[in-house]
């Protein structure tokens, strides 16, 4: 199916997309309604996007979620990248510069909607986004897709459509409020976030196994095994020591590999700079990077993504 979007903007509303076919018609330009000022549609659509499909780098000017109905794919934002699948919803913030990109295997499907206003910060919040939660699972995603398909619908600019999108907005916005009420005392995965450092549960896990949760979780932070280990409530050198029995390589090793391993990934499919992808991946200095990946690499990461590059030309 091909993407579809309608605007509405100010006293008109109009289709975007150059590249989207099947846009709804453009709604009547003259009524000179300009909308309701505390909750404001600034225009929806949908997608079912093609393996590998990105988009941005890029900034909004309107908070803009999108609603993943099925397939997934991976969300970047202030140098972290979230991994959101079916059932999931993620937010840009207004003036945030953001990168998403499909799976290239089971390429996502969404809806996105985007709005303003000054009653929107408060819905925002208590969907359960905030600056260090841009992602957050739905329980309802038929119901929330249903509201995206009735505004589309709405596309004449007369003060009674307005209304009905304002509707299907808070609707929008109930559902998910609704649903977000975890157990009492009971914090959850999501509850912490990707781009934050989560504390360790000490759940009858194994030290090693602590470890490596915690490193996959958060090696996109800086932080040294010495911290790690205070964290997990073991001595260093003995944290070392398991890590090597268990998993045949020191943990220093292991992060480093999980942190060559993304930015890998991070040069080959994105145009993030090299200090950027740094940063995504727990490096405060883009020097320091750019020599441990030559040392591990035999190149410079900008050779990396050049010869990378190279070889996806020939192969086409």
């Amino acid at each position: 199916m091909d993407g579809q979007e309608v605007r509405f903007t100010g006293n008109q509303v109009k289709s975007s997309g150059s590249v989207r076919k099947k846009i709804p018609e453009t709604a009547d330009s003259d009524t000179g309604y300009v909308g309701i000022d505390k909750y404001h549609v600034n225009y929806c659509g949908r997608e079912d996007c093609r393996s590998g499909h990105a988009y941005g780098p890029a900034v909004r000017s309107a908070y803009l979620l999108h609603l993943i109905r099925n397939g997934k794919g991976l969300y970047t934002v202030k140098g972290a990248t979230y991994p959101v699948h079916k059932d999931q919803a993620f937010l840009i913030y207004p003036g945030d510069r953001v990168y998403y990109e499909a799976d290239w295997d089971d390429p996502w499907h969404y809806d996105w909607i985007a709005f303003s206003g000054n009653g929107i910060e408060e819905c925002v919040t208590q969907m359960g986004f905030n600056e260090k939660r841009y992602v957050i699972t739905v329980k309802r995603t038929h119901e929330l897709s249903d509201c995206v398909t009735k505004i589309l619908n709405t596309r004449r600019q007369t003060l009674t459509n307005e209304l009905l999108r304002t509707a299907e907005l808070l609707r929008f916005f109930a559902i998910i409020i609704g649903d977000q009420q975890p157990e009492p005392n009971r914090p959850t995965d999501q509850d912490w976030g990707p781009s934050t450092i989560r504390p360790i549960a000490k759940n009858g896990a194994s030290y090693v196994q602590q470890a490596v949760e915690y490193m996959v979780a958060n090696y996109n932070q800086p932080f040294r095994i010495g911290e790690l280990a205070d964290l997990i409530g073991i001595n260093r050198s003995h944290l070392t020591t398991r890590f090597r029995k268990e998993a045949n390589m020191p943990p220093a090793e292991f992060l480093m590999q999980l942190r060559m391993d993304k930015a890998e990934s991070l040069l080959r499919e994105t145009e993030f700079s090299i200090t950027e992808i740094a940063n995504m991946i727990g490096y405060t200095d883009a020097l320091a990077f750019s020599k441990m990946f030559r040392k591990r690499h035999g190149v410079s990461p900008r050779q990396y993504r050049s010869e990378a590059k190279a070889t996806r030309q020939t192969n086409r």
